[in-house]
């Protein structure tokens, strides 16, 4: 049995709400094993025999167009990787800023085209980490690329915080 973490793109999107009580019901009973949500944004620890991440991903994205009667997009990586990305944040953030790391279903190089030129972000695989100023994450020039860069790529953002978190929990397990 292979550990994962389930990052859906949005709980709250086109007058779809997921509760995190359902979310957790409906993977329980979709197969899923050790099925737990960390926080209200769409984030979930889980146990599966599936083989890979990207069959997580189908049985989720599936399980989820059933239940919701539409697709409801997830990113799905190896509890082994968001240890990895937990451990190490590559820019220098000063105290002012956020953290932030977009999860990408390819490489995010591909985001290169809607972000500014400028240090505020770094891309690494599937990853984009990026620096936004405290109070002002949704006037952030990467946050608004990133608005539009959704429309074509699927992405999702999550404070590197809740990274952090979810990397604690993991090594709880």
């Amino acid at each position: 049995m292979e550990s994962y973490v389930v990052f859906l793109r949005g709980i709250n999107v086109g007058g779809v709400k997921v509760l995190m009580k359902e979310l957790a019901q409906l993977l329980s009973d979709g197969g899923f094993h050790s099925v737990r949500t960390v926080l209200a944004t769409g984030n979930v620890l889980l146990e599966s025999s599936l083989a890979t991440a990207a069959e997580v991903q189908d049985r989720c994205d599936q399980l989820l167009a059933e239940k919701y009667g539409r697709p409801l997009e997830t990113l799905v990586f190896a509890s082994s990787q968001v240890l990895d990305l937990a451990s190490d944040f590559p820019l220098s953030a000063d105290g002012t800023e956020h953290r932030y790391l977009t999860l990408c279903a390819e490489d995010a190089e591909v985001l290169g085209e809607f972000l500014p030129a400028d240090n505020s972000w770094q891309a690494n695989g599937p990853y984009l980490y990026w620096l936004a100023p405290k109070g002002g994450t949704t006037d952030a020039p990467v946050s608004k690329a990133l608005t539009k860069a959704a429309r074509r790529h699927l992405v999702t953002t999550r404070n590197f915080n809740t990274i952090e978190k979810l990397a604690e929990l993991i090594r709880q397990q």
